[in-house]
């Protein structure tokens, strides 16, 4: 009690402090908040034992006091449950994530609700919240309290929601990914279909960070659960059918492609051709490849030219073939997208520039090359594709040894602005 009354004088004496600069009386600051000139003196000569939060927020209004002052106290003795959730509203319109955290903990302890309740209010509410970095602290907060009080289902929910969340962000995603993991611990307290999607998306975010066994474990196990036909199963279908391509499977890779080309969606067909001419490209039948490769970039729209672009340079450069490389250059307006927003496209657009770079340096084109290779290395960071990153460094690093060139001051500053924006987003 003792606590509380220190509290509640705090108030009072803040409330004082905030009229008195105001240079209001009683009466004024009555008109003002509309609220009675007793119930005033009450709060500020500490009279009233647990004072109405929302008269203290009329009178911070009016007077100006800072919201986490007057509410800070007064979250130690708000029990209703209506009266918590009213200062959530509150806090998460004042973006004051200390007393949200604080008034989510408050609402998961009030005893006035049964624990299940209390989680399913704020898992409801934290789902209309559109600020994303909001919805994380509240899930966070089911978090530690699912995992305190043995709450699984409650617990898969939230590791769920806020693995969809902070897998959007690009600069973090072998973080998120990891952290996404923990949620196959709780799978089958997850909706089925939740499961699935949970499946397909750490399997789709393995592709993007390379890591194809687990890609194809991922969405294998979602495919095997998965009974309705989605755009989402079609996306996991053909990131199997490519893992198996990089890990040159190819009975397994032709396997998923017959897959692939039973969904009924117009992109399946010329996503299929395109797949055939990879495992061409793999068992290096170039004959093959070369015609079926140009034909789905001369029909492809421009967001899904550049790894088409890039197979062939891959085939060009390795037969040597110069002129056919420079042809591909020439179409690079045409080539790259004009919206970047994917892990893969900054990857495909990270992997243009590097072969655009290696291919004038070799050509007598040395600065646009280092250009090029800083370039590659700008959209890798974008994803944090670090190995990627340090291997275009050394690119520039060796070019320069070997043909003779100082590296100058011009672009060693470029690379350690490079190299200190990426250690940011990390």
């Amino acid at each position: 009690m003792d606590k509380n009354r220190k509290v509640f004088r705090l108030i009072g004496d803040l409330v004082k402090e905030y009229r008195g600069r105001a240079n209001l009386t009683l009466t004024e600051l009555s008109e003002k908040t509309n609220l009675s000139h007793a119930t005033i003196s009450k709060i500020e000569n500490n009279c009233v034992q647990r004072p109405n939060p929302r008269h203290l927020l009329t009178l911070a209004e009016v007077l100006g006091i800072p919201f986490d002052q007057i509410i800070g106290g007064c979250i130690n003795y708000v029990r209703n449950p209506e009266m918590l959730n009213f200062l959530l509203d509150k806090a998460i319109t004042h973006k004051h994530h200390r007393l949200i955290q604080k008034i989510s903990e408050k609402i998961l302890e009030c005893t006035r609700m049964d624990t299940f309740q209390a989680l399913d209010g704020l898992y409801q509410y934290a789902g209309l919240v559109k600020d994303v970095k909001i919805q994380v602290l509240l899930y966070d907060a089911i978090l530690k309290y699912a995992r305190e009080h043995g709450t699984p289902v409650y617990l898969a929910r939230a590791l769920f929601q806020k693995y969809l969340i902070k897998r959007k962000d690009l600069s973090r995603r072998e973080q998120s990914y990891n952290e996404g993991k923990e949620l196959l611990h709780y799978l089958l307290y997850l909706h089925e279909n939740d499961q699935v999607i949970a499946l397909y998306r750490l399997g789709l975010q393995a592709f993007s960070l390379k890591l194809y066994s687990e890609c194809i474990e991922f969405c294998r196990k979602g495919l095997s659960k998965n009974q309705e036909v989605s755009e989402l199963q079609a996306s996991a279908t053909l990131a199997t059918c490519n893992s198996y391509l990089f890990l040159e499977d190819f009975i397994l890779a032709s396997v998923y492609l017959k897959e692939y080309e039973k969904f009924n969606y117009t992109y399946v067909q010329e996503n299929a051709e395109y797949l055939r001419a990879i495992i061409y490209s793999k068992t290096e039948d170039y004959r093959k490849a070369i015609p079926l490769f140009e034909k789905c970039l001369e029909r492809s729209k421009t967001n899904a030219r550049i790894p088409i672009a890039n197979d062939l340079l891959n085939i060009f450069l390795k037969m040597e073939d110069a002129n056919a490389a420079r042809n591909i250059f020439h179409q690079e307006v045409a080539i790259l997208p004009a919206k970047i927003e994917t892990p893969y496209m900054f990857d495909q657009v990270g992997l243009y520039y590097s072969l655009k770079g290696k291919f004038l340096i070799e050509q007598g084109m040395f600065d646009a090359g280092i250009e090029c290779l800083q370039m590659s290395i700008q959209y890798y960071g974008e994803i944090g594709a670090y190995s990627e990153i340090i291997e275009n460094t050394s690119l520039i690093i060796r070019s320069h040894v070997v043909h003779g060139k100082m590296l100058n001051l011009e672009v060693l500053q470029e690379l350690d602005s490079l190299y200190n924006v990426i250690i940011r987003k990390k």
